[in-house]
């Protein structure tokens, strides 16, 4: 896969109904040189067996565990895994 333009962060913690929805929004898009970076902020839900099964359906979307709970430390693990020029955030 080439280098991205765009990287979108999606730090997670127990996103519950929304998360599959807010996956497959990323997906519709028609703008498809982009990655996705997941990162799991200790959810105790069933959420990151969710991420795993979206990223082994397509190369963009990566999977990560947080090192350290919390927003700022996800965002971080997310910016220091990217690969895009741009970067943006989705919330689950």
């Amino acid at each position: 896969m080439k280098n991205p333009l765009i990287s979108i962060f999606t730090p997670f913690y127990n996103p519950g109904n929304y998360f599959i929805p807010c996956l497959e929004s990323i997906l519709k898009q028609s703008y498809e040189n982009w990655e996705l970076i997941l990162v799991n902020d200790y959810s105790t839900d069933n959420s990151l067996k969710i991420a795993t099964e979206f990223a082994s359906k397509d190369v963009r979307i990566k999977v990560f565990q947080n090192n350290d709970k919390g927003l700022l430390s996800a965002l971080r693990m997310a910016k220091d895994n990217a690969f895009g020029t741009l970067y943006t955030r989705m919330d689950a």
